[in-house]
């Protein structure tokens, strides 16, 4: 995390407050485009603060290269599109945007899809085999609080099996996971580490079984800050790198 602080104190000096990390259609499924992270939301993720937009973009590509790694048929959706404002604001976008991820993601065992709740994010997991979501959350909030994307999902759903009957996932609420303490903002970090436990630990949802429900432990969530930072300066900063912006 050293390295990447000194980077950017040092083209903050040179007027630079932004690094940019491209990304492409096969990444998000809605095209070639660029992540703008802000330095101020670096210092958000030093802090435990509230976790921007553009950090869980840059974590997803770090999550999907993971996956392809451990070869593991995982995909994901972008929070820029999947969130709570963009659902209430423009369902029918969204609906079309994961219609067409449905069919890209053919192969895919699971999607996952980090929702931000206005300032609370959550993990939902699509089990795409068995018509399936798991909504891990650290809040355990109650399911009208995000019934708004589980409607999207059904109607998108049912585009993509086109047929004229009813279409709906069932739906997995409560799921023990890991859960976040009251009084700090670190749901993002508790999102991030769900992730992890299907792009790096191998984790298979059980129908009994849940996961570790405690709260994240301080050296976790530092390895998290550390481990998104190594990211950034390998794969965006340096030209090199897989999401450089010369890429």
């Amino acid at each position: 995390m050293r390295r990447l602080h000194n980077w950017y104190m040092a083209e903050s000096k040179k007027g630079t407050y932004h690094v940019g990390a491209n990304y492409t259609n096969d990444d998000f499924c809605h095209g070639d485009g660029t992540i703008w992270l802000g330095f101020e939301q670096l210092f958000h993720l030093y802090q435990l603060d509230s976790l921007d937009i553009c950090i869980m973009q840059i974590w997803i590509l770090r999550c999907m290269m993971r996956a392809q790694s451990n070869k593991l048929d995982i995909g994901f959706l972008d929070p820029q599109i999947m969130n709570k404002t963009m659902v209430l604001s423009r369902p029918d976008d969204v609906v079309d945007y994961i219609s067409c991820a449905f069919e890209r993601h053919t192969d895919k065992d699971k999607i996952l899809v980090p929702y931000l709740m206005k300032a609370h994010w959550i993990l939902l997991v699509l089990e795409t085999s068995r018509d399936h979501i798991v909504v891990m959350d650290s809040r355990r909030k109650d399911q009208s609080e995000f019934q708004e994307v589980l409607d999207v999902f059904n109607r998108a759903f049912g585009h993509y099996k086109k047929s004229t009957m009813k279409s709906e996932f069932s739906v997995r609420v409560g799921f023990q996971c890991l859960k976040q303490p009251p009084g700090n903002n670190c749901c993002g970090f508790y999102a991030m580490r769900y992730m992890m436990y299907f792009t790096d630990d191998y984790f298979h949802i059980n129908d009994e079984e849940g996961m570790d429900t405690s709260s994240l432990l301080d050296h976790t969530i530092w390895g998290l800050q550390d481990e998104f930072a190594g990211f950034i300066v390998r794969e965006i900063i340096d030209p090199k790198g897989v999401h450089h912006l010369s890429r």
